[in-house]
């Protein structure tokens, strides 16, 4: 990895990197990330089950996109998406979901949940042009069709 540079990864990080990333930015979830979540259960099931798409700056994971896809539905699902506060804003996000959307180019439809009080990334998928399908209570289900 270079220095002092972002580096795009795909499937990089070790457990112990994705639970060291989950638990440093559970603050950009609302609630915080690891109240609800087992941050060392969930790390093992991202490195087992998911995509990921990662950034790291000097040896750091600094951003992370997991995905599921349903080849037979040629559909994917983002159970996680997070930049490191401090290179928030940075186009960062958007760079990693385009890289996303050229890895897919067959696959009709991205869906993902998002937390009604969670309103800085609710606006920033809806900047991505996802929809509202459903709703519960907490959440948005959201989707783009491609």
């Amino acid at each position: 990895m270079k220095r002092d540079s972002l580096i795009y990864q795909c499937n990089e990080a070790s457990e112990e990197e994705l639970e060291k990333f989950l638990n440093e930015n559970a603050n950009a979830f609302v609630p915080r990330f690891n109240i609800s979540v087992n941050t060392r259960q969930y790390a093992k099931k991202l490195v087992t089950y998911a995509i990921r798409f990662e950034v790291w700056k000097d040896d750091i994971l600094v951003a992370l996109l997991a995905v599921y896809k349903n080849d037979e539905c040629q559909s994917l699902y983002i159970p996680y998406f997070c930049v490191t506060k401090t290179l928030s804003g940075k186009g960062i996000g958007k760079t990693l979901f385009m890289t996303l959307l050229e890895q897919f180019p067959d696959y009709r439809a991205i869906r993902l949940e998002v937390r009604k009080s969670n309103i800085a990334a609710y606006k920033f998928y809806e900047r991505l042009k996802f929809n509202i399908i459903d709703e519960s209570d907490d959440k948005f289900l959201m989707l783009l069709q491609l």
